[in-house]
């Protein structure tokens, strides 16, 4: 199998290099001890590619560096601490505790356990977590780990320890379903690779009874599921999915004023607004988005910005961002546009 995936033109590499010499164009997922690297054109894994140094990636060692391969090595530790320099982190505005619980209520709406459960979602998060590590390392000390169940189950607990404690120290958007997604099957498949087990356990009659127990539960959870999914695609067939795409955007007054009056800009003059994918796919305009606060070199980087257009949808509330009274205080800006949830002002302070 590994074989099969490394032919098909991407490599299995070392976790701690791989965390030194990762880039945007570089995605690395963690599947127990092995890392999967989906490499576009990074020179050092297209070398080891080549040379099939696999071996050692896959049990969690280091592979060898040879006189040869060290060159590659140290330029890209060059290029990744001396010329691309240490990049600016907001600190998490979400405590552990709290990371914990945003955790549990994913779990909780996966398992369509519904809302009453919210409240003791940290505890579930808690409990699935360590359950996992406790079945991974029963299974080391009986030394029955060489399986793919395992591999599947350490994947489920580094992603999402991953996830919790990192969005204990970095900031970023609140822990929901789209970021826990890929780890939901492996995450079904953890919790109910011991059943068959157990089943095997049973030598008397009673195991088809536990099994019986076990087919009405998956018949009810698909069920759960089912309703969900059909609740979801009733309202998108009324509303639209989500986002850009429903009806709250598509037929937004200040939407349609922006189609057709986008030739009131001029082509010169740089776009900021609080929402520049909305500007894009509205009216094709390149525009850029209002800093956040917490980077002060990007707020006074804005402010130096002599002539501009400034386009606000007042249907969006971010506070990360900069508001439009932050804006007023520090430039003069004069409305040319307005419509319901939205107005286009420009500054020009030449």
């Amino acid at each position: 199998m590994v074989g099969d995936f490394i032919h098909s033109g991407n490599i299995v590499f070392h976790p701690g290099l791989l965390a030194l010499l990762a880039k945007p164009r570089v995605k690395v997922a963690a599947m127990g001890g092995c890392y999967y690297c989906y490499c576009v054109h990074h020179p050092v894994c297209r070398y080891y590619h080549h040379r099939r140094r696999w071996l050692n990636a896959i049990i969690g060692q280091p592979a060898t560096l040879e006189k040869e391969d060290r060159p590659y090595l140290f330029f890209w530790l060059y290029i990744h601490f001396v010329v691309g320099g240490k990049p600016d982190i907001e600190p998490s505005i979400t405590p552990f505790g709290d990371n914990l619980h945003y955790f549990g209520t994913v779990i909780c709406d996966w398992g369509a356990l519904g809302n009453g459960a919210y409240p003791y979602a940290a505890v579930l998060t808690a409990l699935v977590l360590l359950a996992l590590i406790a079945v991974l390392l029963w299974k080391a000390f009986k030394g029955k780990i060489n399986s793919y169940e395992n591999i599947v189950i350490a994947f489920t607990i580094v992603y999402g320890l991953f996830i919790v404690v990192w969005a204990s120290i970095q900031r970023f958007e609140r822990i929901n379903s789209r970021l826990l997604s890929p780890m939901f099957i492996p995450l079904l498949i953890a919790c109910t690779s011991w059943v068959p087990d157990v089943l095997k356990l049973v030598r008397s009659k009673a195991k088809y009874a536990l099994a019986g127990v076990a087919i009405l539960l998956m018949v009810a959870f698909e069920c759960a599921t089912y309703q969900v999914d059909w609740q979801r695609y009733d309202d998108e067939n009324d509303y639209g999915v989500p986002g850009y795409s429903d009806d709250g955007w598509n037929k937004s007054e200040f939407v349609v004023y922006l189609r057709q009056h986008k030739k009131m800009f001029t082509p010169t003059v740089p776009i900021y607004t609080d929402a520049d994918e909305a500007v894009y796919l509205f009216t094709g305009l390149s525009s850029t988005l209002i800093p956040h606060k917490f980077f002060q070199k990007d707020v006074q980087k804005f402010y130096s910005v002599k002539h501009f257009y400034l386009v606000w949808f007042d249907n969006l509330s971010n506070p990360e961002l900069l508001s439009l009274q932050d804006v007023m205080k520090h430039k003069k800006l004069v409305k040319i546009g307005t419509a319901k949830q939205g107005d286009i002002y420009v500054c020009d302070e030449r």
